[in-house]
């Protein structure tokens, strides 16, 4: 599987189910480390209450494409390229990003899991569009309809914290 990004679009080329969901449980797990980073640093109870909401939908998620690389990976399955190459959202922001420093300022941290939720939706899409499986379609729909959930909550926190109404 190939992935390309055109601006905030993913392309994906060469599409492979087993492939897709490992990458997906990594976004996940990523997620995971980043909410439980954010939960550990958030004074506001209402932002709180929110960070861990998007903690469990995260864990609730990879939960699910654990179970379907399990369903999809042979006994004798080897890693593929995909175990090995980086496909981290925070690392498109640089090497220097430090989570645990922008978890300390609770805006760039909101705009930080905006920036994560926008690349999951749209992997998921990609994904979306190059299955042909009626399950797998089912399950790329379901997931996007609660990352953009995520994004929402992600987005109604941040207005609150400027002010806007």
């Amino acid at each position: 599987m190939k992935i390309d990004y055109k601006g905030d679009e993913i392309i994906i080329s060469d599409f492979k189910p087993l492939e897709a969901y490992k990458i997906a449980r990594r976004l996940e797990a990523e997620g995971i480390n980043f909410y439980s980073l954010f939960l550990s640093s958030v004074d506001d109870v209402e932002a709180e209450k929110a960070v861990y909401s998007l903690l469990t939908e995260e864990r609730k998620h990879l939960k699910f494409f654990n179970q379907k690389v399990e369903e999809l990976s042979g006994p004798f399955d080897e890693n593929s390229i995909v175990d090995e190459i980086d496909t981290r959202v925070f690392g498109a922001l640089g090497e220097s990003v430090d989570l645990a420093d922008i978890i300390k300022d609770e805006k760039k941290a909101i705009e930080l899991g905006i920036f994560f939720e926008k690349r999951s939706v749209s992997f998921f899409k990609a994904c979306l569009v190059k299955t042909t499986d009626a399950p797998a379609k089912k399950a790329f729909e379901d997931i996007i309809k609660e990352e953009e959930k995520h994004l929402e909550s992600l987005k109604g926190i941040l207005k609150i914290w400027r002010g806007v109404s």
